[in-house]
């Protein structure tokens, strides 16, 4: 099938030219034109530009015809057609800049209708500009003023209010798992994050953490795209892109050399934060730095049986049946150490005098007992085992733009308790030393270019590291109830293992991608790149238990990956090409064929070698609806972590892991209703190959787990959005439906031809948005969603959660003023309105013992936010 696109993809190129040839209007028209319009006959200027315009000339020409056109429709007082066609201008260039000579009404007229303009353009679904109802994919743009008017405080709540996703707080170590279109993975993995074109996703297990982190002062607006994207992306592109494109320097400042846009915080459970963003404008260079930190205590689940630590958990516990002994029991009766404890067992014998069993009576039980309850008494960090959280998170960024250049850097770490995924079976809290604490780093290069009318040339360079900090620890509980002690260990009266392995890991990466748009004509356009990432990744966990103060993991840590040839780090190298040509047929039709290959290299001969993705998309546009048709492809690679990260249950590595593919096909149909209100409605069917399950494989003269590429996933759906605005209110609607299925895999963990629903995804969600503005200052946001039943247990993908999580209804709701005096806004938000008591599931793993069956979400709370706005120009 790859060869058949392949062979269709450069035979449209190589007739390419033959889409280039296309009437000239021609310079002398337009200089008749010009001549009529500067003589005052407006009228004749229009009836001679009318064979300009759609006739798909140069660019500069129709650009030049299309303003004097709105310049005679406007000295003739023609406002709605004045207005018409600057819209089409601004379609065709989007960049569109007004010269000097040109009369104020122009100006103005163009400045509002790209402001109009600006919440329907993208530029990340082709990596050009272009109208969101033009582009080919499913597109969702929120705007800098919506992210301002609902009071958003991170990027994990603007997800819960889009259609599409699938959210699982767990307020742990990636704080969300974010699941889009019914693809439900351990983390938020199958979607790739972007902050102005930069990958966000970790270099070695390729989690987009969407904690709290992130800031929203400096966010111009989120371009979400729908569906598979790694014709013009590359791997790990599968089930969308989110980039976030932030403000430039003339956004803060305005007509001035300084702008500020800054805000704290403070709320429920002790939570503060602060965000600020500068941005200046100088001669030759202009700049924007942004920093936010957010603490917070976080929503207390001690009083949950699953979090409380309660020693009364251990009076339900059979310890009998845990302890008693029915294999080599003469040995184990006889063993030098047995009789201590021989009161505590009833042995039983055969007719021939035998043992047979060692069964564990009452007083045997009541001791082993009270040795796990000796364990809760056990101080670990200085603190006493006992439910704790932390969310500490730092955010630095800036950028520094001069002439053709932008320079940039990120830098963010995060520190958060890993309990939550867990039980206080079987881990301790934060103030025990149950930290995850991810950190990364960027700097980066922009160069850009118009090379000439219908070339412009981008070069994206930089170098990115991702590490697992030293201060990761997994603190783990091993005691006589979860079975990590066992009949021998209590023979010797071992008391409670509270053991502390500290992890470790850094990855690094150089890319550079090198882009050329090609645009000859008005109706046609063609855009490549060559891209190049040279990676060196960590293979297992670096790991040290209980080191003393002496050791430090980096240092002193081993790791499974040391054994294996060539050692625990990865030298990786990516190569990928990329063409995708688009085609305008009388402003009725738009067709897209792409393609991209990668080829992937893991030192001298590792790596999966060739990918092939193609894009085939169809747009019309017939009067006020807008029809797509899209096929698109994607893979998803391997992360080191899925390939080499080892643990108990999954003691062997797979390097030679397989990329996941998926295919899609898309149909949606949009419709302006009238000026104010527009609705879209999208429907997709995509078929995942080789998704990675846990396989039992012989291993060391017994078995153990394995990561392979055994999975198949079916997952169709659709969604719809509902837009209406009108002078001072709006109101928008999502509605989500998701049936995903998945092969069952049978008790090795092979897979059959059989299918199973995929847990923890609703099959309907609704979300309402609803603002209103009064007297150009107080403004009421109210965002409310409704989700059906998340399925879990037998007959799902996750048969080992024992638990039920019903239809929820959250309503969340902010009051904001704005300009209490000039530039400062006050805003009060009330999340969970109507203390709607629900959870989310846990992690895949979740069996309610060793891993949480569920997150219990917080109830009604609270954050009060003062905004301070000095000479910015977003409203």
């Amino acid at each position: 099938m790859n060869r058949i696109f392949t062979l269709i993809f450069f035979l449209i190129m190589a007739l390419a030219p033959l889409m280039l040839t296309a009437q000239n209007c021609g310079t002398q028209n337009l200089s008749e034109a010009k001549k009529s319009y500067e003589s005052g006959h407006f009228n004749e200027s229009i009836a001679i530009l009318k064979d300009c315009l759609g006739n798909h000339s140069g660019i500069r020409q129709e650009e030049e015809a299309f303003r004097l056109m709105i310049l005679s429709n406007l000295a003739l007082d023609s406002l709605d057609a004045a207005n018409h066609f600057m819209g089409k201008l601004l379609m065709m260039s989007p960049a569109y800049e007004a010269n000097i000579f040109d009369p104020p009404q122009f100006k103005r007229l163009l400045n509002s209708k790209k402001a109009e303009a600006a919440s329907r353009q993208v530029t990340s679904v082709s990596k050009k500009a272009e109208n969101i109802h033009e582009a080919p994919a499913t597109v969702i743009v929120l705007s800098d003023l919506e992210i301002r008017q609902r009071a958003y405080n991170n990027l994990a709540e603007i997800f819960y209010d889009l259609p599409g996703f699938d959210i699982s707080s767990t307020r742990a170590g990636t704080f969300s798992n974010i699941y889009q279109r019914g693809y439900r993975s351990n983390n938020t993995d199958r979607m790739l994050v972007l902050i102005d074109g930069v990958e966000e996703n970790d270099l070695w297990s390729n989690i987009a953490y969407i904690n709290r982190q992130y800031p929203v002062s400096n966010i111009k607006r989120i371009e979400v795209i729908y569906g598979p994207a790694s014709t013009m992306y590359g791997a790990n592109a599968f089930t969308g892109v989110v980039n976030v494109i932030t403000k430039q320097p003339a956004d803060l400042a305005g007509d001035h050399k300084i702008g500020i846009d800054a805000s704290v915080g403070y709320g429920s459970w002790n939570t503060k934060y602060a965000d600020i963003s500068i941005g200046g404008k100088f001669e030759k260079f202009s700049f924007i730095s942004t920093f936010k930190t957010y603490f917070t205590e976080d929503y207390d689940l001690s009083g949950y049986p699953e979090f409380d630590f309660s020693t009364e958990a251990y009076d339900t516990i059979n310890y009998g049946r845990l302890l008693s002994v029915d294999q080599n029991v003469e040995e184990f009766i006889n063993s030098p150490d047995f009789a201590q404890v021989a009161d505590y067992y009833n042995i039983s014998y055969d007719a021939a005098g035998k043992p047979i069993a060692a069964n564990l009576n009452q007083a045997g039980n009541t001791a082993a007992r009270q040795l796990d309850i000796n364990g809760l008494n056990t101080k670990v960090d200085n603190a006493l085992p006992s439910y704790s959280n932390i969310a500490d998170n730092y955010f630095f960024s800036g950028k520094l733009l001069f002439g053709n250049f932008t320079i940039g850097y990120e830098l963010w770490e995060t520190k958060t308790g890993g309990l939550n995924y867990f039980t206080d079976w079987s881990k301790l809290g934060s103030d025990n030393g149950q930290i995850w604490n991810p950190k990364q780093l960027y700097v980066y290069s922009l160069f850009e270019k118009q090379l000439s009318e219908s070339v412009h040339l981008s070069n994206l360079a930089y170098y990115r590291k991702s590490d697992a900090n030293d201060l990761s620890r997994s603190v783990s509980m091993a005691n006589y109830a979860n079975s990590g002690l066992n009949a021998d260990a209590f023979v010797l009266q071992t008391p409670v293992q509270l053991t502390t392995v500290f992890l470790y890991q850094t990855s690094s990466q150089v890319r550079d991608e090198l882009k050329i748009s090609y645009r000859p004509t008005t109706n046609f356009d063609l855009i490549g790149g060559l891209e190049f990432r040279g990676s060196n990744l960590q293979g297992d966990y670096r790991m040290l238990i209980n080191p003393p103060d002496s050791l430090n993991v980096i240092d002193d840590g081993t790791s499974s990956g040391d054994l294996m040839p060539g050692g625990n780090n990865f030298n990786i190298m990516n190569i990928g090409a990329y063409l995708q040509a688009s085609y305008h047929w009388k402003e009725l039709f738009i067709f897209t064929l792409g393609g991209r290959y990668d080829y992937n290299k893991i030192r001298k001969s590792g790596g999966y070698g060739s990918v092939f993705n193609p894009r085939i998309a169809l747009v019309a546009t017939p009067g006020d609806f807008i029809f797509k048709a899209i096929y698109a492809s994607a893979f998803q690679d391997a992360s080191n972590w899925t390939k080499y990260a080892t643990n108990p249950q999954r003691l062997l590595a797979n390097p030679n892991l397989n990329p996941e593919r998926v295919t899609n096909l898309e149909v949606s149909v949009g419709y302006n209703l009238n000026k104010n209100s527009f609705i879209e409605a999208s429907f997709y069917n995509s078929t995942y190959d080789g998704a990675v399950g846990t396989v039992i494989v012989p291993w060391q003269n017994s078995y153990t787990g394995q990561n392979q590429a055994i999975g198949k996933l079916h997952i169709m759906g659709a969604q719809a959005l509902f837009n209406y605005k009108r002078d001072n209110y709006s109101i928008q609607a999502g509605y989500t439906y998701t049936h995903p299925e998945e092969n069952i895999k049978d008790e090795s963990g092979l897979p059959t031809d059989e299918y199973q629903r995929i847990g923890d995804i609703a099959s309907h969600q609704l979300n309402i948005i609803g603002n209103i503005e009064f007297f150009n200052h107080l403004n009421i946001n109210i965002r409310g969603k409704w989700a059906a039943e998340r399925e879990t247990g037998t007959g799902t993908s996750v048969p080992a959660n024992p638990g039920a999580f019903p239809a929820t209804t959250v309503i969340n709701t902010s009051i904001s003023y704005f300009d209490i005096i000039k530039g400062m806004d006050l805003q009060f938000s009330c999340y969970n309105l109507l203390d709607h008591q629900y959870s989310d599931p846990g992690i895949r793993s979740a069996d309610g013992f060793a891993y949480a069956w569920r997150t219990p979400q917080a109830g009604r709370n609270f954050l009060i936010r003062l905004s301070y706005r000095l000479n910015n120009n977003i409203w």
